[in-house]
């Protein structure tokens, strides 16, 4: 009996150094890097499972191993905790240096997963990019009337449409975006100023979780604004630039593509549309930039000329002037009226400065205009004649 027993000690020890796990393998899908990521539980395994999917991973799948030794379990932040932690460095970043060394470990901590998530989510937003074009063409000719939708068709690409609408509100609104080229005292102000902003107007228009991120982006628009900071609009040539380099890559990743296999028939169709697109654009830019770059230098000349026109008003105005007796501020005003008259209306076969003109000579010769519009002004020319004599 001791012997047996023995033996299934043994074996009792033997079988203890294994643990039974449920490990999800994938690759990421933009750095191609295989991954197995072990858990306890065949129900976290799945949950992990479920978040890639979400996340663009397409090779995934969950397998139940047996290991030796001590299995370090991943063990990682859902966005539950995720959305508390950033709350506690939010209010860590208010309170004294003597929390340094906490925030920093949490900052750490969250950018670790945020580095995954963002990735992640790269690589899915390529995917819906690359899958609304393939759609989007296929579409294409289809009516109203002749090629209806189905009605859960249509209600899946709205959802989709409002998902993506939520995801934009939020990082465009969101203040960790905002605040990421502020100081540590900047920062400081923006939390006060946030504050001090009324809290029940934010979420009575906006919502709850919306309504705080706007806030703190309004906050951080007016601490910008005191402390003189102001985004960088790029200009025609760096988008021009921009575009280039985008193009160059699409056409790199077109190169690469086998045409001989089926399976990327429908991928490099769509990445060529994709290419014309861009290329449509970038003609676009080139355009807009070479006329505001003809009209800028079309400026000065412009200006001359506008110099010129005035030059020849005053010139004119004076010799009416001294030929009709009437003071040149008096005819210089008509003259004014002259140009807005034509402005306000349409004066078809003639110049602003002809139209002026022919008021200016109406005036001097008691036209219509002397006894109505230009009453005022008659009765002042009058007054200037009379004490000249």
């Amino acid at each position: 009996m001791s012997r047996y027993r023995k033996s299934w000690e043994e074996i009792r020890e033997q079988v203890s150094e294994f643990t039974l796990v449920h490990v999800v393998r994938y690759r990421d899908p933009l750095n191609k890097k295989r991954f197995a990521v072990p858990f306890k539980t065949k129900e976290k395994a799945q949950a992990k499972m479920d978040q890639l999917k979400r996340d663009g991973v397409k090779e995934i799948e969950i397998t139940q191993d047996t290991l030796r030794g001590n299995i370090k379990f991943k063990e990682g932040l859902d966005n539950k905790d995720l959305s508390v932690v950033k709350k506690v460095i939010s209010k860590l970043d208010k309170a004294s240096d003597a929390h340094a060394g906490q925030r920093d470990m949490l900052k750490k901590a969250v950018k670790e997963e945020d580095d995954h998530e963002v990735s992640m989510a790269r690589g899915e937003l390529e995917a819906i990019a690359d899958k609304a074009t393939q759609l989007s063409s296929m579409l294409q000719g289809k009516t109203d009337e002749g090629n209806p939708l189905e009605a859960w068709v249509q209600s899946k690409i709205t959802k989709a449409k409002d998902y993506i609408n939520s995801v934009s509100d939020y990082l465009m609104y969101n203040p960790d975006m905002k605040e990421a080229d502020l100081s540590k005292g900047q920062i400081k102000k923006v939390h006060k100023m946030a504050d001090e902003l009324p809290k029940k107007d934010f979420k009575d228009r906006y919502g709850k979780e919306k309504g705080d991120a706007v806030r703190y982006a309004t906050a951080t628009n007016i601490v910008k604004k005191k402390e003189g900071i102001t985004e960088v609009e790029k200009t025609p040539a760096q988008k021009i630039s921009d575009l280039q380099n985008r193009i160059t890559d699409k056409t790199n990743k077109v190169n690469s593509m086998d045409v001989g296999d089926p399976k990327q028939k429908t991928p490099m169709a769509i990445a060529k549309a994709d290419l014309e697109t861009m290329k449509l654009k970038l003609d676009d830019l080139k355009n807009k930039e070479r006329a505001a770059r003809l009209t800028s230098e079309k400026e000065p000349k412009k200006e001359k000329e506008m110099q010129q026109i005035d030059e020849k008003q005053i010139e004119g105005i004076k010799n009416k002037s001294e030929k009709s007796g009437i003071p040149y501020g008096i005819l210089k005003q008509v003259y004014n009226r002259g140009m807005a008259a034509w402005k306000g209306g349409h004066r078809p076969g003639t110049t602003p400065q002809q139209w002026a003109f022919a008021r200016v000579n109406a005036f001097i010769t008691k036209g219509k205009a002397y006894y109505t519009a230009d009453a005022d002004l008659a009765k002042k020319a009058r007054a200037a004649k009379k004490g000249k004599k």
